[in-house]
């Protein structure tokens, strides 16, 4: 038995998504192959369905001539699959299409995709039958078709490919777990028809986890554009400077550093935006407080939220909504393990123990947050209690560091990627309190694309990230020792390998078991030192929007097409 999905049904993230695919294993027969012609699930089934797509346009309704979207930092690269940092997500977003868009609450929202049906074979790999928009096109006029979706994976898990997003394609059969190819006969994809596509995975899956976090960046790329590039030379290619996609906006010009221009797509398959013209402004978060009072900017994004410092201020602007959302995000601190110095786990967790991180939240995000111990939120039903409690300790922190026989007379190397007003600022409160223990630091501030690359080359003693997951298997990618994202230079993969289990099984409570095991391992190991859960802040022109997307922003998703103005 196969279930469908293709219709709206709300549901809780974390428990109903490894629910419904609980239920699809128990009710699935062995070895049947996948096809269009799916039985609908059965009656009563806890199988979630998909939100309905946005209408289109009706005559007579409001149409802006511009919008304006304040971005923080400016994209290093329009290639959805070879960005440094995500500044850049908002644009591409609308630039190109994917199968699903993600809401707030973990709704599945069709887009490219229509309908799905989801099936175990004989080999226990979950296997996904997607069928496409018929009406879809790409920005030239071409259609877009099953071929563009084949040809995507196997490029991006092609092994010349020049990309920071392979992981996004690892769970197709025929990869290794970085997402590398070296058989793309071998990968687990197929078109079966011009809008039917199959992908095998390489083992069981929770599905709707599987969508949310992976399909939420799986862009699709037009071969007909770009079929005929080596792909060791892609990343070069001049598309990038001004791509085509199958999006609601064209992309139209752009100003390096300054702003990027997009027009709207009026023959959209999920209905024209009701906007003209669509405008990301680069500019730093302190001026967006003034460019909202004047008009320059008429929002902000989920990576680009309001200064603390101005919330208060922002609050009271005659035609501004405010939002402060409780976020996926969590902030952390590499500790760069490639150093003999911090191999002992006993210094990396004084330092976890040495950082107040309810003074970063109370003195930098205005209370606007909560301490993190894990990437988890405690209101996450994976959280484990048992780690629950702040882990400032400063004399246990000395104790330790002794214990360790840390050289007092080290100074630590700190680069501090620029952009984050809070992270900037946190950094400087942390390098405090590591001095109280007897951890004396040099903080350097380093331009985000240019910290990235010297974390990856472990260039560096202690770095801030952050990051951002609706499910707690978003954070994986970081503890695989062979791939891009291993900023703190692992040399282990215990903590990848309990969450690779964790994805891969139907069993919600044995998710949180293994979830658990994993918090309670950082904690004793410390891998990562977690900082802070901030609030995303967010406003918007109030006297412009009707409804203005805040929370689904959270998941990557700004639904342009449904922007309805006054």
């Amino acid at each position: 038995m196969k279930y469908r999905h293709n219709r709206r049904n709300p549901f809780t993230l974390a428990l109903v998504a490894l629910l419904a695919f609980q239920l699809l294993l128990t009710a699935c027969s062995q070895g049947t192959d996948a096809s269009s012609s799916a039985a609908p699930a059965a009656p009563g089934s806890s199988a979630p369905q998909a939100s309905s797509p946005a209408e289109p346009a009706q005559p007579g309704e409001k149409q802006a001539d511009q919008v304006t979207i304040a971005i923080q930092a400016e994209p290093d690269t329009l290639n959805p699959y070879n960005v440094s940092g995500a500044y850049g997500d908002p644009i591409n977003d609308v630039l190109y299409d994917k199968f699903f868009d993600i809401s707030y609450q973990g709704e599945l929202i069709p887009r490219l995709c229509t309908s799905y049906e989801a099936e175990t074979d004989d080999q226990g790999r979950t296997v996904l039958t997607f069928h496409m928009a018929e009406d879809a096109k790409w920005q030239d006029g071409q259609p877009v078709t099953s071929a563009d979706v084949v040809f995507t994976a196997k490029t991006v898990t092609n092994p010349d490919t020049v990309t920071t997003r392979r992981f996004y394609w690892s769970s197709l059969d025929g990869t290794d777990d970085s997402g590398v190819c070296t058989d793309p006969s071998k990968l687990g994809i197929e078109a079966l028809d011009e809008h039917t596509v199959r992908y095998t995975l390489k083992g069981p899956r929770a599905v709707d986890a599987y969508l949310i976090i992976e399909g939420r960046f799986q862009y699709i790329l037009p071969e007909h554009l770009l079929g005929e590039i080596p792909p060791a030379q892609l990343h070069q290619d001049a598309f990038w400077q001004k791509p085509v996609g199958s999006g609601p906006f064209l992309f139209d010009s752009m100003s390096s550093g300054e702003r990027y221009e997009l027009v709207c797509n009026a023959d959209y398959y999920q209905g024209k935006p009701k906007m003209d013209r669509l405008i990301f402004a680069v500019m730093e978060p302190s001026n967006y407080a003034a460019a909202l009072s004047s008009g320059e900017i008429d929002a902000n994004t989920q990576l680009s939220e309001i200064m603390r410092d101005d919330w208060e201020f922002v609050q009271t602007i005659p035609g501004i909504e405010t939002r402060s959302i409780t976020s996926y995000t969590y902030q952390w601190m590499n500790i760069n393990q490639s150093r003999d110095y911090f191999k002992d786990a006993r210094v990396r967790q004084a330092i976890s123990f040495a950082i107040n991180r309810q003074a970063i939240v109370d003195q930098l995000l205005a209370g606007e947050g909560m301490y993190a111990v894990s990437s988890i939120t405690p209101s996450s039903p994976y959280f484990n209690d048992k780690i629950a409690a702040d882990p400032y300790n400063p004399e246990k922190a000395k104790a330790l560091l002794e214990e360790a026989g840390w050289d007092f007379n080290r100074v630590l190397d700190f680069p501090v990627p620029i952009g984050n007003k809070v992270r900037e600022d946190s950094a400087v409160l942390i390098q405090q309190d590591l001095a109280k223990v007897g951890i004396k630091s040099e903080i350097r501030m380093v331009d985000f694309a240019a910290v990235i690359v010297q974390m990856r080359e472990g260039d560096f003693d202690l770095g801030l990230l952050g990051g951002s997951g609706a499910d707690p298997d978003d954070v994986r990618l970081n503890f695989n020792i062979d791939g891009a994202n291993n900023f703190s230079h692992l040399d282990t993969m215990e903590f990848y390998e309990i969450l690779d289990k964790a994805r891969s099984v139907s069993s919600v409570e044995e998710r949180k078991q293994l979830y658990a095991q994993w918090q309670e391992l950082c904690y004793e190991q410390t891998p990562i030192v977690w900082l802070y859960h901030p609030n995303t802040l967010f406003a918007y022109n109030g006297e412009k929007f009707e409804n203005y997307p805040c929370e689904d922003s959270l998941a990557n998703n700004l639904r342009v097409m449904e922007w309805s103005f006054k």
